[in-house]
């Protein structure tokens, strides 16, 4: 019988889906962060912020007012790196994302020349932990 060889295990890719609710139940935000490997062994983290509203709490389902995919920064990959490991959003961060990041991104769904302001803004949750 032939003596197995060690074999390597890689992670190509990983993501994280958190869905943030506000208290009023009128606004939802889905932030993902996503985790990818490229061949040269490079990391390459991704946020996806999408951001669902509602008229009236009794209203049966969210719209979708906007989907952002933000590349994050540099100076942002130590804080992607450690929401990876707590797989959740501080109290501070949920808040922004729900709040400021959310606001600027219904104002980008309504004003193109928003949404880079918008980017921003999600990408700064990250930043909040």
């Amino acid at each position: 019988m032939p003596t197995p060889v060690p074999s390597k295990t890689s992670i190509i890719g990983i993501a994280v889906r958190l869905e943030l609710n506000s208290k009023d139940g009128l606004r939802q935000v889905i932030f993902t962060l996503s985790k990818d490997t490229l061949p040269n062994a490079v990391v390459k983290w991704k946020i996806g912020f999408q951001l669902f509203e509602k008229e009236q709490k009794t209203d049966p389902a969210f719209i979708k007012l906007i989907d952002l995919t933000v590349d994050v920064s540099t100076q942002n990959e130590a804080k992607a790196a450690a929401l990876e490991q707590a797989k959740q959003l501080s109290a501070k961060a949920a808040a922004h994302a729900l709040g400021t990041a959310a606001d600027l991104a219904a104002a980008g769904a309504t004003d193109p020349t928003l949404i880079d302001v918008a980017k921003e803004a999600a990408e700064e949750t990250l930043a909040q932990d």
